[in-house]
């Protein structure tokens, strides 16, 4: 594991808890083994989460992801979005 200086430290710890890294199950210690990328992916995944949560409350956006998930006219296979926590 890499050494921090105490700014460093600060720093990072400040991005654990801003972006709610815990939640996602992933310890102050494992983040510290590579912080860009555990704060990169909290990002993505915020940003997916936030987008989803949007479309739900969006009555015409409601109306098209039920088509999307109804059968289509040639019996192919659909696939359906999942929704709720994802993991780092």
């Amino acid at each position: 594991m890499a050494t921090y200086t105490d700014e460093q430290l600060e720093h990072w710890g400040e991005v654990f808890v801003n972006q709610d890294i815990s939640d996602y199950g992933v310890s102050f210690e494992q983040f510290l083994t590579q912080p860009e990328e555990y704060s990169r992916k909290a990002i993505i995944i915020r940003g997916l989460s936030e987008v989803v949560e949007t479309l739900k409350h969006e009555p015409d956006m409601q109306q098209r992801g039920s088509q999307m998930i109804s059968p289509t006219r040639h019996n192919a296979p659909t696939k359906q979005w999942k929704t709720g926590r994802y993991a780092l």
